[in-house]
C-alpha cells in the first residue's frame, strides 16, 4: 500500500497557494466557467495552477479530474487515478469564511473509475490548515487535537444539518426541505455553507448529524428539471458532482457515518467522471443509521 504523504502534501501546497488571495477582493474576481459549468473564480485558477505543479514537482505518475480542467494525464501509465476539488467552497473561500477545503480522492488509475474504487481521501482545510485522511487499511487521521465523535441524534426536530443552493432551482429546493428546516431550525440548526466536503467533515467531529443535497433527486422526478435548473445554473446544469464529495464522503464512510443517494442507494457504482452534462448527484449523509434511515423515509414522502 503506498505511503498517501505525497497526496496529502499536494493538498497543503494548494492551501498555500491560495492563502495570499484567501478572502480577498482578488480572490473574487470571476475569471471563466470551469468544466462543470460552474463560475471559475480567480481562487480557482490559483488553486488549478497550484495542483498541476505540485504534482508535477513530486514526479507523481498519476492522471486526475479536477473541476475546472477536466482529465488531464501526467503520466501515460498512471499508479493512481485523482479525482480533484482544488477549492470546494469557492464562495466562502473568497469570502474568508472557514468552509472551504482542498479535497483529493486517490482512486485505482481503471478505465471507468467509480466511487467503489477510491483508496484514499485528504481534506485540507484553507483557513486552518485541518486535514482529514483515510484509506482503505482503515488508517483514519483527524485534526491535532480532535477525537472521532459521531452524534447519535435522531431527532429530526432537534438535529443539527447542512444543505446547498448553488445552481439548485431553490423553489423546487426548498418545497422538498422546508418540513426539515422549520422543523430542526429553533431546537436544532439548519445551515447553508455551500462546500459538502466541509460539512461531511462536521459529522467526523460531532458539529453536524447530517448533510443533505437533493439536487439530483430533483433533477430526476421534476418533468421540467432541466429548464429550472439551466435558469438556476445560467444556461448549464450545477449540482453536486463527485469531485465535490469524492473524499470527504469517503473519509466519512470509513469513519462511520451513513452515506447514501437521496433514494438509500450506495454510490459505490456511481462514476468518479461525469459520463455527460447533467450527470449531478444526491446524498444523504448521516452521523448514525437512525437518523440516516428516518431522512431517507422523510424524502420518499416529500417528492420533488
Amino acid at each position: 500500500m503506498s505511503d498517501w504523504t505525497d497526496f496529502i502534501e499536494v493538498a497543503r501546497s494548494i492551501r498555500q497557494a491560495v492563502l495570499p488571495v484567501f478572502g480577498t477582493r482578488a480572490g473574487k474576481q470571476l475569471a471563466g466557467v470551469a468544466e462543470s459549468g460552474d463560475a471559475t473564480f480567480r481562487l480557482d485558477e490559483i488553486a488549478e495552477h497550484a495542483l498541476r505543479e505540485a504534482l508535477l514537482a513530486r514526479e507523481l505518475r498519476v492522471a486526475y479530474y479536477s473541476e475546472d480542467r477536466g482529465v488531464v494525464n501526467l503520466h501515460p501509465s498512471p499508479d493512481y487515478f485523482l479525482l480533484v476539488d482544488p477549492i470546494d467552497g469557492t464562495r466562502p473561500a473568497a469570502c474568508g469564511f472557514e468552509m472551504a477545503v482542498v479535497s483529493i480522492a486517490v482512486a485505482r488509475p481503471v478505465p471507468k473509475p467509480r466511487f467503489k474504487d477510491i483508496l484514499a481521501g485528504v481534506i485540507v482545510e484553507i483557513k486552518t490548515g485541518n486535514t482529514f485522511f483515510a484509506d482503505v487499511t482503515g488508517k483514519l487521521w483527524l485534526p491535532e487535537g480532535q477525537v472521532l465523535n459521531l452524534s447519535k441524534s435522531a431527532d429530526l426536530t432537534r438535529f443539527f444539518w447542512s444543505f446547498d443552493v448553488v445552481g439548485r432551482p431553490v423553489t423546487s429546493l426548498f418545497e422538498i426541505l422546508a418540513d426539515l428546516i422549520e422543523g430542526s431550525s429553533v431546537n436544532g440548526g439548519a445551515f447553508l455553507w455551500n462546500s459538502a466536503a466541509y460539512s461531511l467533515t462536521r459529522l467526523l467531529l460531532g458539529q453536524l448529524d447530517a448533510y443533505l443535497d437533493v439536487g439530483g433527486k430533483i433533477r430526476t422526478e421534476v418533468e421540467a428539471a432541466e429548464v429550472l435548473f439551466r435558469k438556476a445554473g445560467h444556461g448549464r446544469i450545477i449540482g453536486l458532482f463527485p469531485y465535490d464529495v469524492a473524499a470527504a464522503q469517503f473519509i466519512a464512510s470509513q469513519a462511520g457515518a451513513v452515506i447514501s443517494d437521496a433514494a438509500g442507494r450506495s454510490l459505490a457504482d456511481i462514476p468518479l467522471i461525469p459520463e455527460k452534462e447533467g450527470d449531478i448527484l444526491s446524498l444523504v449523509a448521516a452521523a448514525n443509521r437512525e437518523l440516516h434511515e428516518k431522512l431517507i423515509f422523510y424524502l420518499q414522502r416529500h417528492p420533488a
